[in-house]
């Protein structure tokens, strides 16, 4: 529906919804610069899907089917996905407020076992479960692929927890942004994206917005914490759903 690069600038919107939801459930408390930054994302944002992406708003997905792109459609999935990421992140903040015994690798836990439940309920009910297992039967390298797929995220959402309790919030965020930064960048030069004057204005506004938030956050402290400062569980989830844009 979008592209690639769109997605990657949208999830560096998160930061707005994040807020939002944090002054809404917990009513957390924000420094001037953060929301600053977030009206320079969002500014950012725009500027790049008004340019590149070329959505009507005044064209719905009943037209043409051949002259419609699905653009306004996917920016409305991107929508739902920053809401109900930024609430997750905050509800498990809370739990970790709640439950002071519960580890990250508990709530990972329990985050996965939720999401297998919903995934084979859904599968169920679109009468999908059929046609996915036969689809693996009949491509048995699927199931290399699929345990490869599970280990490699299952290592890497390990490697997040690691960074951000031993390193600190700070750390983790410039790796996020350096990834998505240059994971931007590598989609647009490998497949062609045509980026207009106007949408390279606009990465460069985002990431800059990010880079001057991260500088902000480190103002005042040293750039690597390390284990002995270790950041609680909640501090862990909350950088890993602000920053992670997988």
């Amino acid at each position: 529906y979008v592209s690639f690069p769109m997605v990657m600038l949208a999830k560096s919107l998160k930061m707005v919804p994040i807020m939002l939801m944090g002054k809404f459930m917990n009513n957390s408390s924000y420094e001037s610069y953060e929301y600053i930054c977030a009206a320079t994302v969002g500014f950012g944002l725009y500027l790049f899907l008004d340019s590149s992406e070329h959505i009507d708003f005044r064209e719905n997905v009943f037209g043409n089917p051949e002259n419609v792109t699905g653009a306004m459609c996917g920016v409305v999935l991107l929508g739902f996905f920053l809401f109900f990421d930024s609430f997750t992140g905050q509800w498990q903040s809370r739990m970790f407020q709640l439950n002071k015994s519960m580890s990250p690798l508990q709530m990972m836990c329990i985050m996965n076992a939720f999401s297998a439940v919903f995934s084979f309920i859904t599968l169920v009910h679109q009468e999908q479960l059929a046609k996915s297992l036969l689809f693996v039967y009949d491509h048995p390298t699927m199931m290399l692929h699929l345990l490869v797929f599970i280990l490699v995220s299952t290592v890497g959402q390990l490697f997040i927890f690691y960074t951000v309790k031993s390193f600190g919030a700070v750390v983790f965020a410039i790796i996020m942004s350096l990834r998505i930064l240059f994971s931007t960048l590598l989609s647009c030069v490998v497949y062609a994206h045509p980026i207009q004057e106007l949408g390279l204005l606009g990465i460069i506004i985002v990431f800059g917005a990010n880079a001057y938030r991260i500088k902000m956050k480190l103002k005042g402290q040293p750039l690597i914490r390390w284990k002995e400062e270790s950041e609680h569980s909640g501090q862990i989830f909350k950088e890993w759903h602000e920053h992670l844009d997988i």
